[in-house]
C-alpha cells in the first residue's frame, strides 16, 4: 500500500499535480531562478529550459527578467542576455510567445547591458547576439538598428524600463 503519495510519486508531486502555480508563484520562482543564474552553458540551458517550458506566460515573466537584468550587477548582465538569446532561439519553434514578449525590451536590455559594463569584451559579445539574431531573423523583419548603441536614447530607454518594471508587479499579481 502506497500512503501519502500519488501512485508512488514523492509527496511534492501531489501538489503540483492538485494545485496548479499561479502567476505570481511563476513570477517569483523565475526571480529566484534569475537570481541563481550564472555564465555557464549549463546555468543559462537549464533556466532556458524552464522558460520555454513555461512559454504561455511568457508576457508575465519577460518584465521580470528585465526587472532582475536592471538589478544585476555589470558582471551578471550579459548572462541574462545570452538566457534571452537561448530562449529566443529555442522557443521559436514551439511559438512566439517569448520572441514577442521580449521584443520591446531588448534594446534596452542591450543598451543598459554596454552602459553598465562598457568593456570591449561585452561590446564584442553584444554585437555578436545582434548579428545572429539579424542572421537568422530570430525578430523577423524588425529593425535592430541602434541597439549597440549606448549613448542613444538613455533616459527614454531608462525610464520606459522604469515603467516596465513596475508593470512587471502588477502583470504578476493579474496571472494569480
Amino acid at each position: 500500500p502506497v500512503s501519502g503519495t500519488l501512485l508512488g510519486a514523492p509527496p511534492c508531486h501531489i501538489r503540483a499535480a492538485v494545485m496548479p502555480e499561479t502567476g505570481e508563484q511563476i513570477a517569483t520562482a523565475f526571480a529566484t531562478k534569475l537570481a541563481g543564474l550564472n555564465s555557464t552553458s549549463q546555468s543559462i540551458e537549464t533556466l532556458s529550459h524552464w522558460c520555454v517550458f513555461h512559454r504561455k506566460r511568457a508576457k508575465a515573466l519577460a518584465p521580470v527578467w528585465q526587472k532582475e537584468l536592471r538589478a544585476a550587477p555589470g558582471k551578471r548582465k550579459l548572462s541574462f542576455l545570452y538566457l534571452a538569446n537561448d530562449v529566443l532561439q529555442n522557443s521559436r519553434k514551439k511559438g512566439s510567445e517569448w520572441i514577442e514578449a521580449l521584443w520591446p525590451k531588448m534594446e534596452w536590455a542591450m543598451k543598459h547591458t554596454l552602459r553598465a559594463t562598457s568593456d570591449e569584451k561585452t561590446a564584442k559579445s553584444c554585437a555578436k547576439l545582434v548579428k545572429v539574431w539579424l542572421d537568422r531573423r530570430i525578430f523577423g523583419s524588425r529593425s535592430l538598428e541602434g541597439w549597440l548603441d549606448a549613448s542613444a536614447g538613455v533616459d527614454d530607454a531608462d525610464a520606459a524600463a522604469a515603467s516596465d518594471a513596475a508593470a512587471a508587479d502588477a502583470a504578476a499579481a493579474d496571472a494569480a
